[in-house]
């Protein structure tokens, strides 16, 4: 018999308890080679060839033929894996192990037939040495059954595989004849013992390999993130990464739309698959994300938000929130389907685990993302800001020179209004150059209008605030233009809703803001045109609204109508307006003018309503927040 199967040699009396230990023995050695040895293969298929060719081989068990089972997790069912019958013994066992690291070797791994009856066997079927090996994880040899699972040999022998202290299979094999059963109990312990220990170091190698892979994973994401990628590029990396850490199927990452609901990004596995897997995992996705927990399910087939379709090509899967700094920035989903008996699956505690860095990893760099795109949109805001500011500096000083214009042309211009005024009163109602006078005073006019506009422009004036209601400075406005309005025949279209509350206001300066809007659009409309006036509340801000069908050409600047003196403007000269747009924003809203539909021009501008009398005010008269008054006075 093989010396493996002999124990360690006792101490004899002679020697101390503080003596060294003795040397190993030899059977020791050789049994410590073999678990080196096939604790090296490659992968699980592999070591489960050169285990059933140490069962089969006379340094080894010594069957004639034997058949592995393993336990097969998703189906509960000891599976038959690779029969196998022994040889003259003319080769040695280390060049059989060798032989077994090749796929479809024909020593002693020939296609021999099953030993077993039937391809897997559930645990209640077992009996005899297989089942005490199984169930009490003990070798154990008895005569073959005339009609059972292992009929047609005198002898049958049955040794337990253990993973991790737990069952993992057993071997079943037969002898031809009838041998000495302490020797072979021996032989199959021995060999059970080679089979749990080399499994071991099998799995402490593939664990530290996988380990090495999870680093090296993470790094290459870092890296990722610190690169010049875009957004789209990293999930894909994250996507991939997941899935070559895990040795699993595929991958599925999710990120929130701006409607609060789940946007497949990305997906990475079998083509033709990916997608769908993608979209039958949106509502297990929907769900992490909405309670913001890591979910590992290790049979698809027990979860209820899984279609029947989508569990049946899932064996297990893992679903992770990605949150960072407290806020869910997306889910990844990491599934695996149809393992090798024996392969770790990618609900396995140490895939979690490297999935959950991954993920940390990932939210960060989508966090990221999101602050650099923040980033870059406050730069391009300043920069439009920086250019608004050189256009108002601008602005203002053609205000200042346009000021000093106005004040200038205001005795030139009464003169020759005084002097057009006498020439009128010399003439005749039949003459024909009072066409050309009353042309002269109604420009007379139209001037001292802009230049009257420029001086409210150069005043300043302390702001004098106070409640009033917004629908009832634009009413006070339209009487005050009814007469225009009627004269030229316009259509007005009023719409004040009465929804606008009564607002925080400079009177005086939105009722201006107001009168300018609409003696534009009388200049610009035509005689029988329509001009619509309308208020309304719309997220906290109060809109006033004055829409004109008049002439519009297509390519015209529409931002130009607030530039004072702005060339092309066929009515009026934009100075009101300019002065408009001070008033609004110094009242904490915004101006804009648009076209829409059948309306040429329409000018709105908004006031904010939440915090209106607050936001008015600026410098030393801002309320300051202080403690609640109540506190002062202690309640009954």
């Amino acid at each position: 018999m093989d010396p493996m199967a002999q124990g360690p040699r006792r101490r004899t009396a002679r020697q101390s308890p503080l003596q060294a230990t003795p040397p190993p023995t030899p059977a020791f050695e050789r049994a410590a080679a073999l678990v080196r040895v096939m604790g090296s293969a490659a992968d699980l298929e592999q070591w489960e060839r050169m285990l059933t060719v140490l069962a089969v081989h006379s340094d080894g068990a010594g069957f004639e033929r034997a058949q592995l089972m393993l336990w097969e997790p998703r189906t509960e069912l000891l599976s038959a894996r690779l029969p196998a019958r022994g040889t003259d013994g003319s080769m040695p066992l280390g060049a059989a192990l060798d032989r077994a690291r090749i796929p479809q070797s024909t020593t002693m791994l020939a296609d021999v037939g099953s030993l077993a009856r039937a391809p897997s066997w559930s645990t209640a079927e077992l009996a005899g040495p297989a089942a005490a090996a199984w169930h009490r994880g003990e070798c154990a040899i008895a005569p073959a059954e005339v009609k059972g699972a292992w009929p047609g040999h005198p002898e049958v022998g049955a040794a337990p595989v253990r993973r991790g202290g737990r069952p993992f299979g057993i071997i079943v094999g037969e002898w031809p004849s009838i041998g000495e059963p302490g020797e072979r109990l021996a032989a199959l312990r021995a060999w059970a013992s080679i089979a749990e220990a080399s499994l071991a170091a099998f799995d402490h190698r593939r664990e530290a390999d996988h380990r090495g892979g999870h680093a090296r994973a993470l790094s290459e994401l870092g890296r990722a993130i610190v690169s010049p990628l875009n957004l789209a590029e990293l999930i894909h990396h994250a996507a991939r990464l997941a899935v070559q850490g895990t040795a699993a199927r595929g991958s599925a990452l999710w990120l929130p739309s701006a409607k609060g609901t789940l946007r497949l990004e990305v997906t990475h596995g079998a083509t033709g698959e990916r997608e769908r897997m993608g979209r039958a995992l949106e509502p297990l996705a929907a769900s992490v994300l909405a309670s913001s927990k890591l979910r590992v399910i290790e049979r698809a087939q027990d979860e209820m938000l899984l279609s029947p379709q989508a569990a049946a090509g899932i064996d297990s899967l893992v679903v992770l929130p990605l949150v960072a700094y407290g806020r869910e920035v997306g889910v990844l989903a990491v599934y695996d389907r149809g393992l090798p008996a024996g392969e770790r699956p990618v609900a396995d505690p140490m895939s979690v685990q490297f999935l959950g860095s991954l993920g940390d990893v990932v939210a960060l760099g989508l966090d990221q993302a999101a602050r650099f795109e923040q980033l870059r949109k406050l730069e391009q805001r300043e920069r439009e800001l920086a250019n608004q500011l050189r256009r108002q500096e601008g602005l203002a000083a053609l205000g200042e020179a346009a000021g000093r214009i106005a004040q200038e042309a205001c005795a030139p211009l009464a003169s020759i209004r005084a002097f057009a005024h006498r020439l009128r009163g010399g003439l005749s109602e039949g003459d024909p150059h009072l066409e050309y006078l009353e042309i002269v005073l109604a420009e007379a006019d139209r001037l001292e209008r802009m230049l009257a506009e420029q001086r409210d422009r150069a005043a300043i004036e302390p702001t004098r605030m106070r409640l009033e209601s917004l629908n009832g400075v634009v009413q006070e406005v339209l009487q005050k233009a009814g007469e225009g309005l009627v004269r030229r025949r316009i259509r007005l279209v009023k719409r004040l809703s009465p929804d606008v509350p009564a607002l925080v206001i400079d009177v005086d300066r939105i009722r201006f803001v107001v009168g300018n809007i609409l003696h534009n659009a009388l200049e610009a409309v035509a005689i029988g045109g329509r001009i619509r006036v309308e208020t309304r509340l719309t997220n906290q801000h109060a809109i006033v609204e004055v829409a004109h069908d008049g002439q519009h050409h297509p390519g015209d600047a529409m931002d130009d109508v607030f530039v004072p003196f702005a060339n092309g403007r066929p009515h009026g000269s934009g100075v009101g307006l300019d002065v408009a747009q001070r008033v609004v924003h110094e009242h904490g809203g915004e101006i804009r003018v648009r076209s829409e539909g059948e309306w040429s021009t329409i000018i709105a501008f908004t006031v904010p309503v939440l915090h209106n009398q607050d936001r008015r005010r600026a410098g030393p008269e801002r309320r300051q927040v202080g403690h609640d008054r109540r506190a002062r006075f202690p309640t009954r």
